[in-house]
């Protein structure tokens, strides 16, 4: 039923695949915003490139595993899902995202809770959601608990490497008792320092391990 509701919206509202633009033309292309063909280009991408080898000033993060470079038509997808609202486009990073857990044993996996990177202050107001929060409600492999909670702080892509860090420093806090093991999951990973902003807060509310998942890497 659901996959007729997002066909149907296609029909009347064509948005066409977000990775090629081509025309939707089934209730499945419908659903994920993504034509068959990219859909598995895409996945096959997601299977043989292991992109969580990028070194970053992992200071309090054990690992993270990156989807998609941000870049060309990838760069695209994502600004077409986050400005454009393509809740369908949406499904699909959630599919990418529960996928890409292969890359972490089961121990890992047996207590892990995938927490969210939260939105900036007003954000939810302003634009009416936020592309992080909306992928939170789609999980279904993993708990979920959004704890983490952000304070106002200049905007990070004005900002270097050291500048990001300061800027975050305690701007990012956990107000309850967090997951043992936690796996951050965010839109676009540039420096690391939003992911160890976060995994500090959730190290010093009694998480033991922290990882991460970005759906693109810059």
């Amino acid at each position: 039923m659901i996959k007729t509701i997002y066909f149907i919206r296609e029909f009347l509202f064509p948005h066409g695949c977000g990775f090629c633009d081509s025309a939707l033309l089934n209730s499945d292309d419908s659903f994920y915003g993504i034509c068959g063909n990219c859909r598995k280009k895409l996945l096959d991408y997601l299977e043989f490139n292991n992109t969580y080898k990028k070194s970053y000033n992992n200071k309090y993060f054990l690992m993270v595993k990156n989807l998609f470079p941000y870049r060309g038509r990838f760069k695209k997808l994502l600004r077409k899902y986050k400005f454009e609202k393509s809740y369908g486009i949406g499904n699909f990073f959630t599919l990418c995202l529960e996928k890409s857990l292969v890359n972490f044993n089961e121990d890992i996996l047996r207590e892990a809770v995938f927490v969210p990177i939260p939105p900036k202050p007003g954000k939810i107001k302003r634009e009416g959601w936020d592309q992080i929060e909306f992928l939170a409600g789609k999980f279904t492999v993993l708990p979920v608990l959004s704890c983490l909670k952000r304070l106002k702080s200049r905007n990070q892509k004005e900002l270097n490497r050291e500048e990001r860090e300061r800027n975050l420093k305690g701007r990012i806090y956990c107000p309850i008792l967090a997951p043992r093991t936690a796996i951050i999951f965010d839109d676009v990973i540039t420096t690391g320092a939003t992911l160890n902003a976060a995994s500090h807060a959730l190290l010093e509310k009694g998480a033991k391990s922290v990882y991460g998942i970005c759906l693109f890497y810059d």
